[in-house]
């Protein structure tokens, strides 16, 4: 299986700032953060917050690699870079040949997307204290110096998951 995924595992580093997915556009793949900060959703026309921040060791995008075109693999929130990112991507069209191989891996795809599809936005999906210290502890272990910018949208970032 493993041997099979190297060969269509590519790296991308994206500068700060940049929007990676917006909602209800077609997913690109599966995005796995290597290094940097992300942020998940924003605010609503209602100004409710549903922001979620990833980083090091967190993916998104999985949805697009179960059907590539089909109108269940358009992404259901936006996502955009807080700070430099490296990320190990699969493309959606590659992993389809993959998956058929490999039924096992496609049905725990299947069963980790419907999970985050029940739950109630990605707030739920991830324990708000858990997170703030994962971005405390990636902040001091990668010893990253933040731009004022970069500051500014990882505190209004935190500063809307407390919301």
């Amino acid at each position: 299986l493993l041997a099979a995924l190297v060969p269509m595992v590519t790296h991308e580093n994206v500068w700060p700032r940049t929007r990676i997915q917006s909602e209800g556009q077609q997913g690109r793949g599966l995005f796995m953060i290597g290094r940097g900060f992300v942020k998940v959703g924003e605010k609503s026309k209602d100004d409710k917050s549903n922001i979620c921040i990833l980083t090091h060791g967190d993916f998104f995008g999985e949805t697009s690699l179960l059907e590539p075109g089909d109108a269940n693999s358009v992404a259901t929130v936006s996502i955009q870079t807080i700070t430099l990112c490296s990320f190990t991507i699969i493309e959606a069209e590659d992993f389809s040949q993959v998956q058929m191989e490999h039924p096992e891996l496609r049905e725990a795809l299947v069963k980790f997307a419907n999970q985050r599809r029940k739950a109630e936005g990605m707030r739920s999906v991830v324990n708000m204290p858990t997170q703030l210290r994962k971005v405390h502890l990636e902040l001091q272990r990668t010893k990253v110096v933040l731009s004022r910018e970069g500051r500014q949208d990882l505190n209004e970032a935190l500063h809307a998951m407390h919301e």
